[in-house]
């Protein structure tokens, strides 16, 4: 029950300080609680707010995710920054994944499938509708520690252009190789054909 009531006096004791805060400065209360939630952001993307890559009303949405959480957002930001956007909308859903997950002794494998959750929320709706319509792109899945090993070091078209002509190359090569082992296989049957029709002609 103590503690209860020393959390009601902690909590009117804040808001009372919003409100002097606010009285002081001539703004208002609503827009110091936000200054003041937007300040529980990790560093990476206190830093992108002030970059201009972030929304105040979509970092405020962000600051109620605990700071694990917060960590994955940013390191999902640093992997292609031109592709991985944050709006007021996809925050929400950042928040709603996000703020009430279990953060303790997390298995490489569950934190890969997090970083993937937060790359598909961050994924910008037109490229999501364009790969659901087959239309102009298609958003494939590919294993991060095999991405990081092959691909950190390039950006996201350069990767495009490399997996490109990787599978023209390979597709070629092994048309190729097809086309001689067909010949192969010709040449048997001719050759066995011949063989055939000799030894009728000497019977």
């Amino acid at each position: 029950m103590a503690d209860e009531t020393s959390g009601k006096s902690r909590q009117k004791s804040g808001d009372n300080a919003r409100e002097k805060t606010a009285r002081v400065y001539g703004v208002k209360e609503n827009i110091i609680r936000r200054y003041l939630e937007i300040y529980r952001l990790i560093g990476p993307l206190l830093d992108r707010l002030d970059a201009d890559k972030i929304i105040v009303t979509a970092a405020q949405t962000i600051s109620f995710i605990p700071v694990v959480g917060q960590t994955f957002i940013a390191a999902v930001l640093n992997e292609d920054e031109k592709l991985y956007k944050v709006t007021k909308d996809n925050a929400k859903k950042l928040r709603g994944e996000l703020e009430n997950r279990e953060y303790d002794s997390l298995s490489g494998e569950e934190e890969a499938l997090i970083m993937e959750k937060i790359r598909g929320i961050l994924t910008p709706d037109a490229l999501l509708e364009d790969a659901e319509s087959e239309s102009e792109f298609v958003i494939i899945q590919f294993p991060k520690l095999q991405y990081e090993r092959l691909f950190s070091e390039f950006a996201s078209d350069e990767v495009v252009d490399m997996i490109i002509q990787a599978v023209e190359f390979y597709r070629e090569n092994s048309f190729y190789e097809n086309r001689l082992g067909q010949q192969e296989i010709n040449i048997d049957q001719d050759s066995s054909v011949v063989e055939n029709n000799e030894d009728s002609e000497l019977q």
